[in-house]
């Protein structure tokens, strides 16, 4: 420590409140990089910290350290056995080391014969703490029992040995799969046991069956399946693994389906791929590939964008289609194109089809008086209705006085979710009731469906076409919710709400409930998850006979689950847990298909998952950082990189990004104007800065309600967002505001249509 110019070596206490272990130059252990350069200090030696001892070095140095005894204590024998030699160096080594005769071998054993022997000169990298490090198993104590030692260099019972066969095994999405279990002499398949993530495989788990004669049957692969499978057998060591990876066929879309447009325009077909490995994208038009003529025809994106510049009636109308191949299949979609070389006669016709047809999707916002449709690329209203609306498809039986969309013509509205593009189901709290609209032809309300009091949160379920409903049963964020499901969501019938199985007597109580959301690459999870008040661990629930499967006990952790997000590839289910006692945040990752904890790590924020399951992003709203982890094609989770956005963060989304493929991430701030968006490749952070400043009057303070922000889809090119009285309509291609629409009076929510 140096103050003035004058150098002296740090107290005994200095370094008390430091406690990272870090091995020396020395060879010896010390508590932490501060004790090690106070030791370095007083004797007036340099020490500095020693490279890790991974697992390769650690076997070289233990054949090091076995070499290094047998010459001290064994080579005047005149033969040398590899294996009963070998076990009787290790035993002597072990009676050596073993100071104090107690049959242990512990940390200050280790240290003062690694200093004795001066084994620094035998190894820089490693030290004989490594040991404990690598080898303290049965039980880990921190101290090596004669067993746990032998065992280290090798020398335990080997007709006990585990052998274990690695098996690598390659399967497609939505094909049936047989593993078979082939250790020999196993017998009866009743003794042969199945393993994910070291949690046994009951007999029938969901869509896996363990068969009669021990084989695991996968009823239908899907990409939560990868990963490794261990079976064993009872009256054997011997141990399979089966590496499963699993392939996705290409899944293809392109936009606009059909376009008709002038003479000498550049025209621009979008198409959107996704599959595992990563599809290859090419073009064909009319049944013939693509000309190479780079000027006429600009491929970017990854092939994924097809730009026709200064189009020609005679050489460019015809049927663009976007095909994608991988080792799993091909698929492809196609494009039709039409070019009207007639520019007097058809111009105003040509602009005006060409526009509708190559529509950005609707945003539909819900607000005080009702609610009004707008389309992105013309900045222009598509349709408003206000709350006295009546005309409505399906009258309710127990009518009592006239229908319409809000009472006294003041609405409330709580969440919306997009069905299939054809219907919106909206919430309104103080009514007790959803509000079906159709999104096909008039955009407007078709019937209400009554449900339990206080609909708060809606989320739809597409393979199943359901709609969930958590019900607040009151004013306050409590813990006597109730769910209600709406069945046949996307069929132009009458709708009734009905409840998830009751639990005794009574149905059930919930403090929130998490439902998978739908995802790119279409896959389907059977399973949700709920958490009860102030109870430590998750009910897992079966949504297709709406009951519970089982319970995942966090009480290890003495942590309430806040937040939660679906990982499809690889089967991954990531929890935000809050620890009551001292909020403290951790982050607990499990299986999917097991229930198994995989792993947990102290991480504040709440987990999203990207819509191509490709990265896993974690916000701490209030402190501005994001963590970022890719998830790669075997479903392995690998932290990224971390940003801090400098500004409380009000929302977030997921945006198809301009650059690359993939996703960028939106963050809207709650005390500045700014619109932040983030690059999930390289961390880079861009700003937009938006026209609307924030301050004034306190009740106008942002949140997560009042600074929403919500993407355009797969396709689109804008992104919305309001804020007070204010809808503004982001360009999240080219990073600016292209319009706004003012007097839109405390918008309550917003949610984006396709078509």
């Amino acid at each position: 420590m140096c103050h003035d110019g004058v150098c002296v070596c740090l107290p005994d206490d200095a370094c008390l409140k430091h406690s990272h272990p870090v091995c020396g130059t020395d060879g010896l252990w010390y508590p932490s990089h501060c004790e090690l350069h106070r030791t370095a200090c007083i004797h007036r030696i340099h020490i500095k910290p020693e490279t890790k001892c991974d697992y390769k070095d650690y076997q070289q140095f233990k054949e090091k350290l076995l070499l290094h005894h047998y010459v001290l204590l064994i080579s005047k024998l005149n033969h040398w056995n590899l294996i009963s030699d070998r076990e009787y160096l290790a035993t002597l080594i072990f009676s050596y080391y073993d100071r104090d005769i107690d049959y242990y071998l512990e940390k200050k054993d280790l240290e003062i014969m690694q200093k004795k022997e001066q084994l620094v000169i035998l190894d820089t990298v490693c030290t004989l703490l490594d040991i404990l490090v690598y080898d303290d198993s049965e039980p880990k104590d921190a101290k090596l029992s004669v067993t746990e030692f032998l065992k280290a260099f090798g020398m335990y019972d080997h007709r006990k040995a585990n052998t274990i066969v690695v098996i690598p095994t390659l399967a497609t999405v939505g094909n049936g799969l047989e593993l078979k279990c082939a250790i020999p002499g196993q017998g009866n398949g009743d003794d042969v046991i199945w393993k994910r993530f070291d949690t046994e495989i009951i007999h029938s788990t969901d869509g896996l069956t363990v068969f009669d004669d021990g084989s695991l049957f996968f009823n239908q692969v899907g990409v939560h399946h990868i990963g490794n499978y261990s079976c064993s057998h009872k009256n054997t060591n011997i141990k399979q693994v089966h590496v499963l990876k699993v392939q996705m066929s290409p899944l293809v879309r392109v936009s606009p389906v059909s376009q008709l447009r002038l003479s000498n325009t550049d025209i621009t077909v979008k198409c959107h791929t996704e599959g595992i490995p990563t599809p290859s994208v090419s073009w064909e038009i009319n049944e013939m590939s693509l000309p190479n003529d780079p000027r006429h025809f600009q491929e970017s994106d990854n092939n994924e964008t097809l730009t026709i510049h200064n189009a020609d009636y005679h050489r460019d109308t015809g049927a663009y289609k976007c095909v994608a191949k991988n080792q799993a299949g091909t698929a492809e979609d196609v494009a039709s194109i039409f070019i009207q070389d007639d520019h007097s006669s058809s111009c105003k016709f040509s602009q005006f089809y060409s526009s509708s047809q190559k529509s950005d999707g609707t945003f539909m916002v819900f607000h005080t008086h009702g609610y009004t449709a707008y389309r992105p690329e013309s900045c222009l209203m598509r349709r408003e209705v206000r709350g006295k609306f009546g005309n409505f498809k399906f009258i309710p039986d127990n009518l009592d006085e006239p229908m319409s969309l809000c009472h006294n013509n003041k609405c409330n509205w709580g969440t919306s979710v997009n069905v299939k593009d054809e219907f919106v189901y909206v919430s309104q709290p103080s009514q007790n009731r959803i509000v079906v609209i159709e999104t096909t032809d008039k955009w407007n309300p078709v019937q209400v469906i009554d449900t339990d009091r206080e609909p708060i949160g809606l989320y739809y379920i597409p393979h199943l076409d359901q709609v969930w409903v958590l019900c607040w049963n009151g004013k306050d964020d409590g813990s006597m919710k109730t769910v209600v499901v709406i069945r046949d969501a996307s069929q132009d019938i009458q709708h009734h709400a009905v409840h998830t199985q009751p639990v005794g007597n009574r149905f059930d109580l919930v403090k929130d409930i998490f439902i998978p959301p739908q995802n790119n690459l279409k896959h389907h999870f059977n399973f949700g998850y709920i958490v009860h008040s102030e109870q430590r661990g998750l009910f897992k629930l079966d949504l297709i006979e709406m009951k519970y499967v089982n319970v995942i006990d966090f009480s290890q952790f003495d942590c309430i689950p806040k937040s939660l997000a679906f990982v499809p590839i690889g089967g991954h289910v990531v929890v935000e847990c809050v620890i009551p006692s001292s909020e403290k945040t951790l982050q607990i990752v499990l299986d999917y298909i097991t229930d198994a904890i995989i792993s947990h790590i102290s991480l504040p924020g709440r987990p999203f998952v990207s819509p191509d399951s490709r990265h896993l992003v974690t916000v701490d709203y209030f402190s501005g950082k994001v963590a970022v982890s890719t998830i790669s094609q075997d479903g392995v989770m690998e932290m990224g990189f971390e940003v801090i956005v400098s500004t409380v963060i009000s929302d977030v989304e997921f945006f198809p990004s301009a650059s690359r493929k993939g996703y960028d991430f939106i963050m809207s701030s709650a005390d500045t104007e700014d619109i932040i968006i983030l690059s999930l490749n390289n961390g880079k952070v861009q700003k937009i800065k938006g026209t609307h400043k924030i301050g004034g009057d306190v009740s106008l303070t942002p949140s997560h309600s009042t600074r929403t922000v919500v993407s355009g889809g797969i396709f689109g090119d804008f992104f919305m967002m309001p804020f007070d009285s204010t809808i503004s309509i982001i360009d999240g291609k080219h990073h600016h505001v292209k319009c706004e629409f003012k007097g839109v009076l405390q918008s309550k929510g917003i949610v984006f249509v396709e078509n």
